[in-house]
């Protein structure tokens, strides 16, 4: 294990945002050298500043030789540090909201938000508080108007026989998406271009 002061060495800043990566580099960096749980425990111990230390050695758990029950006891110490609130539906709405008034549909432009909105709402749905539909609304509703048409009619000609009133998946939209703000397709002489669209989308298209 590298030594506290070495710049390898893991760190915790003492925010609970950090503190399972942390305890997770610690617990990898240890598994790989084959130490046992009391030992990945005290470099744990050693690896964080003397006052947090000092919390962390009076849990009874950190005498003992149960990595996860250690991990347990100091999560509880640092509310919010288990993320099971880390995204809300808001955060999400906030994002949608935010982009859906960018006009353009450069790739680095559309891919900060599809990866923003990947990982929130893959947060959402792990934790049951999302369906894969809604995802799909939501990220639809995140598209410029222009670009939202372009992706209607790519879906339309990809998937002819899908019905008007089935919504799509997340993943349908998402490909749509992608396949028209793609360098190679940029200069194809798709219909996503040459047909001409209402101003609006039916949100039944989505």
């Amino acid at each position: 294990m590298p030594s506290p002061h070495h710049p390898s060495a893991p760190k915790f800043n003492g925010q609970a945002e950090s503190l399972t990566r942390f305890l997770r580099e610690v617990l990898l960096l240890g598994t790989a050298r084959s130490l046992t749980d009391k030992q990945i425990i005290e470099w744990t111990l050693m690896y964080i500043d003397p006052n947090d230390a000092e919390l962390w050695e009076n849990q009874t758990e950190a005498s003992g030789h149960d990595w996860d029950a250690f991990k347990k006891s100091i999560i509880k110490l640092y509310p919010g540090a288990d993320g099971d609130r880390k995204y809300s539906i808001n955060d999400l709405q906030i994002l949608v909201k935010a982009n859906a008034h960018i006009p353009g549909i450069s790739p680095d432009q559309f891919g900060k938000f599809y990866r923003d909105f990947l990982r929130i709402s893959t947060f959402l749905k792990n934790k049951s508080r999302l369906s894969d539909f809604e995802a799909a609304s939501m990220f639809m509703d995140g598209l410029h108007i222009n670009f939202r048409q372009q992706v209607c009619i790519r879906l339309r000609l990809k998937h002819p026989d899908h019905y008007p009133d089935d919504p799509w998946s997340f993943t349908d939209i998402a490909d749509a998406a992608i396949f028209i703000v793609s360098p190679s397709s940029a200069n194809d002489p798709t219909p996503s271009t040459a047909i001409e669209t209402p101003n609006t989308v039916p949100s039944s298209s989505v």
